[in-house]
């Protein structure tokens, strides 16, 4: 597909949305089950698979998960902008998806607790200085306008809504976030129908996409949060449960083979940074012992950069990739492999692009330019996929 192909159709998936309320809160649904993506992207799914609840890209899903897109599958489109250069690639969710092989290898997607981890969102407000409720809808509401309503009254200036319905615009956004959230959580939230369709009248062709962007970020930032608060007191109770005092000592409690190692690494750690910041260390370390690697690859400069993005993660899955990877002695293998997928990415899309941007001289600006691009795309494509 074309890029211009597919602003067209974002266009005539905007008058959809745009002609009924209904459908405006079937795309908040997609916008908080799909909380990762940009909002071009969520109107894309909304418009593909509107039940999509965990998506990537085909390379995603066979190195992640040992997945492969069902035969016949047709995947949503959406935007790659690397500054100065646009394509249209493609996504699959996880339901377009199937085992590589016989073995059970389901993807465990993250699930809000509410019953264990409802107290997370008083905790997130009262840190902000105001009181929280009793009541989970409530909390959920007053968080999403702690972080929402300095922007929404901005918004609310840049689109020139007169001063009497100011109050109830900005409810309206806090509303459309709140509801985004609740889904993703999979929380009943009240929804002032009336409200939505008393300020829907606001939006036409270009506020919407302006509107879309605010609430997705919105979205997203609150969704997060509460991930990485969750990610940090499961992490925090494993460790737990893994310990056990006898005579005044801490000795860790064995639970598979790889145990006794962990013993040694992280038994006296109690945050996640401090983990990942011990496998980060061991790691260089250990491909520097690879001697041929080293020799074809002097500065591993994506190998590092992939290690430096699993460890710095706020993804909880991607945290437990790097775990994962590590304990079986395989975190080495795998920075090696996308040091030579980058690489080899590199030489294959050079002259392509070359030619795309009519570049003859490699000596020019442009093509300075162009392989800042290229090295963009790699780093999206291969080191963060």
């Amino acid at each position: 597909m074309r890029v211009n192909d597919f602003y067209n159709i974002i266009e005539v998936i905007k008058q959809d949305i745009l002609s009924s309320p209904e459908e405006y809160l079937k795309l908040l649904k997609v916008m908080g089950n799909n909380q990762r993506y940009d909002f071009l992207s969520q109107m894309t799914i909304y418009d593909k698979n509107i039940e999509a609840t965990a998506c990537g890209k085909f390379d995603f899903w066979r190195k992640r998960f040992n997945r492969t897109v069902k035969y016949g599958e047709k995947g949503i489109p959406i935007i790659e902008d690397y500054g100065g250069y646009k394509r249209v690639d493609y996504i699959f969710d996880v339901s377009q998806t199937v085992s590589r092989n016989r073995e059970v290898n389901e993807v465990n997607l993250w699930q809000f607790d509410k019953e264990k981890y409802g107290f997370i969102l008083e905790e997130l407000i009262e840190n902000t200085g105001y009181d929280s409720s009793d009541k989970l809808s409530e909390n959920l509401y007053n968080l999403t306008r702690i972080v929402s309503e300095e922007r929404a009254y901005s918004l609310a200036n840049e689109l020139r809504i007169d001063e009497e319905d100011r109050s109830s615009f900005v409810a309206f956004i806090n509303q459309s976030v709140s509801y985004a959230i609740a889904n993703r959580f999979n929380l009943d939230f009240p929804i002032n129908r009336e409200l939505i369709a008393d300020n829907y009248h606001h939006l036409d062709s270009t506020s919407f996409m302006t509107v879309g962007n605010v609430l997705s970020e919105l979205s997203e930032d609150v969704i997060e949060k509460v991930m990485v608060r969750t990610r940090d007191l499961e992490l925090q109770e494993e460790l737990a449960n893994t310990r056990e005092t006898k005579g005044g000592r801490e000795n860790v409690v064995r639970r598979d083979s790889n145990d006794e190692d962990r013993q040694s690494e992280f038994g006296n750690m109690e945050t996640m940074e401090e983990i990942a910041l011990k496998i980060r260390e061991n790691t260089l370390d250990k491909l520097e012992e690879e001697k041929e690697f080293m020799e074809t690859y002097p500065n591993p400069t994506y190998a590092i950069m992939r290690l430096d993005y699993l460890v710095e993660t706020e993804s909880q899955s991607l945290f437990e990739m790097l775990l994962d990877l590590y304990e079986k002695n395989e975190l080495v293998n795998h920075l090696m492999q996308i040091q030579s997928e980058a690489i080899q990415m590199i030489r294959d899309e050079k002259p392509k692009m070359m030619e795309a941007w009519k570049i003859e001289d490699e000596n020019s600006k442009e093509m300075k330019t162009m392989m800042s691009a290229l090295k963009e795309i790699v780093i999206k494509e291969v080191v963060e996929a």
